[in-house]
This record gives C-alpha cells, structure tokens and sequence, in this order.
C-alpha cells in the first residue's frame, strides 16, 4: 500500500499558533499557520510520547482520502501538524453548532466512507491494523462536511492475539472486549461493532446507552445483549446491516470490505435530500 511517509520533521518555530480547537485524554490541537497554510497541529502533553509515537507511526503508515493526512510532525515537541478540518461528526450531529440539514444523502455516505476507511486498514499486511475507538468524535469532516477524515491514531495496533482491553469508549466497544480481564483478543470485527453503533448514532443522533454508566454498558452488552433502540421509520437494508453488524458473535458479523460492499448498494438505493427522520 501506499504511504504517507512525505510527512516531515519541521522546526517548532516555523509554526504560528492561532486558536485552541480541544482538548482531549494526551493533548490539544490547535489552529496554525505553516509554510503559508492554515493547519492542524495536535500537541501531546509530558508523559503522553507512547501515544505521540504510536499515532505517529499510525499516520505515516497510511494514504486514504478518509483518512487524516499527516503533514509534518516535531519529536521534541510532540507536535503531529495534519490538515485541517471544519469539525468532528460528534459536534455536527450533536451540538448542531453548523447550519446543516442531516439528509439521507449526508449520513449514509459518512457511514460509507468511513467504513472505506477502516476497511483500508484491515487490508494491511501481514497484518490487519486496527483502529479500537472508532466513534463520531473521531471522525473529522471537510469540504463542507462532505468528506470525512478518520483521526485519532493514538490506539491504531497490528491485530494481536492479545491486547490491553481497557482502549476504547464504553458505547462503542465490543462485548467480547468489555469480557477481557485487563486484556481482550481485539480483532477487525471488534471494529465492525463500533462502525455499527456509530452509524446507529448518524441516523438517530442520539447518544448511544446515553442513561448507563460505564461499567452498566458492559453489563448490558455482555449479560443481556443489549443494543440501541430500534429504530422506526429506517429502511430494512439499514436496520439489517447494522444487526449484523452488532451480533454478540464476532464470527457472525460481516468483514469491513463487506460492509463497504453493501453500503455503496444502500446508498445508491436510500441517499437523498430528505431530511433524516426514524423516530
């Protein structure tokens, strides 16, 4: 596959900071000015180089147009410089900070191409990537919220037979992985789980087990098979993708380029500019 490996190390006084755009768990990105182009630049905080290097590493691995592009970075400083983006999937379907009807159109290809994305990670060799904290806050979008941008390589690992099971957020993680006692065996599907709860989430917009703490979320998944509501007014083609897609059984749930596969149908047969209406 191809790489992304022209990112370069830059000097740290080559970069104007502008405004402040979060804060999250290792760091907070900026707004900045390099080489003459307004920019990303995610600063890692003292303690987090594990998660810089690793994120790091993720992102000069990978060239996918739904994927987060990284354009330079600064070891010393913990500076990873990537384009930038007009907001995350969890503020546009939340916060409703942007002037944006939510239409078929606009919702099902965010699920298919960020489904593409993954799909482009698991096709590694020899062995599949995994992204392990796939949720609407992590994907970026662009171009007026048309093109969506997978971020946040900080957990992106080569499949294992074991790994630390506590990486991930609660709503999204496979109940395979909420059962592991400190470890889990994380595998692709694990990331078909949250790719379904995610896309659960476009359509509805709605928090998913919004009322549970976390430990009641593994509770529910593990004991009871518990899953998001139904929804009502949602095309079959969806609802039994998405079903699939969240079976309790991890050998039970379709691979990613299926996934793909079934939502380039979904769309050419759903997408238009109604508004997105299931309840």
């Amino acid at each position: 596959m191809s790489s992304s490996c022209d990112a370069v190390e830059i000097f740290p006084d080559s970069i104007e900071f502008k405004e402040c755009l979060g804060v999250g768990t290792y760091g907070t990105v900026y707004k900045a000015l390099y080489n003459e182009m307004l920019v990303a630049v995610k600063k890692n905080k003292e303690g987090s180089e594990k998660q810089y290097f690793r994120e790091k590493t993720g992102l000069m691995q990978v060239n996918h147009e739904n994927i987060i592009k990284l354009l330079g970075f600064n070891d010393s400083h913990r500076y990873l410089i990537i384009e930038l983006c007009e907001d995350n999937l969890h503020n546009i379907i939340h916060n409703r900070k942007h002037d944006i009807d939510i239409t078929w159109n606009y919702a099902l290809t965010w699920a298919r191409d960020c489904a593409k994305a993954i799909a482009y990670l698991h096709g590694f060799q020899p062995k599949p990537l995994l992204h392990r904290d796939l949720k609407p806050g992590n994907v970026l979008l662009t171009n007026e919220m048309k093109i969506v941008k997978l971020t946040d390589f900080g957990t992106v690992r080569e499949e294992e037979d074991e790994m630390t099971s506590e990486i991930g957020t609660a709503s999204y993680i496979a109940p395979e992985v909420c059962q592991g006692d400190g470890y889990a065996e994380y595998t692709t599907k694990c990331d078909v789980f949250s790719w379904s709860i995610m896309l659960w989430e476009i359509l509805c917009r709605k928090q998913p087990f919004e009322k549970l703490e976390n430990v009641a979320i593994y509770f529910v998944k593990i004991e009871y098979q518990h899953r998001p509501r139904e929804l009502k007014n949602c095309p079959d083609s969806i609802k039994i993708l998405m079903e699939q897609c969240w079976e309790t059984d991890p050998d039970k749930r379709p691979n990613m380029n299926e996934v793909v596969e079934q939502m380039e149908k979904i769309c050419e047969f759903n997408a238009s500019d109604d508004v997105v209406n299931v309840d």
